[in-house]
């Protein structure tokens, strides 16, 4: 971000995939178009259990995917998240 701030770079769209903090402020303030929040607690959760799936059905287990959505943040909704 402070390159492209140097450069006098504002045609260069920037995105991100945590919804850190930091992001989340680029964001407000503009220097960042957007940032993929992703909800942290419940893809901990989410592993914890299939770890313990996984345990359980010993020999039997088989994968599976787990899908967690991320929420897009731009400047019209970050005020909704907390950082």
């Amino acid at each position: 971000m402070a390159a492209l701030r140097q450069a006098g770079r504002t045609d260069v769209t920037t995105v991100s995939i945590n919804g850190s903090a930091q992001a989340l402020q680029l964001v407000k303030e503009g220097d960042m178009t957007a940032t993929v929040w992703q909800p942290a607690y419940q893809e901990g959760k989410e592993v914890f259990q299939a770890i313990l799936d996984s345990m359980k059905a010993g020999d039997s287990w088989q994968p599976k995917t787990i899908e967690i959505p991320g929420v897009v943040v731009t400047k019209d909704n970050v005020d909704k998240f907390n950082f």
